[in-house]
């Protein structure tokens, strides 16, 4: 399982619905299809 995201946040074509499963069960939050950006 790779944590690849397109370079605008937006999830792997094909792999979006796995993909914000895998990646909200580790704590990222997931907004309209891309990563939410957070606050560093």
């Amino acid at each position: 399982w790779w944590r690849v995201v397109t370079a605008s946040g937006r999830l792997v074509p094909g792999l979006e619905n796995e993909q914000t499963r895998l990646l909200r069960a580790e704590g990222v939050t997931i907004t309209n299809g891309r990563v939410a950006p957070t606050s560093s």
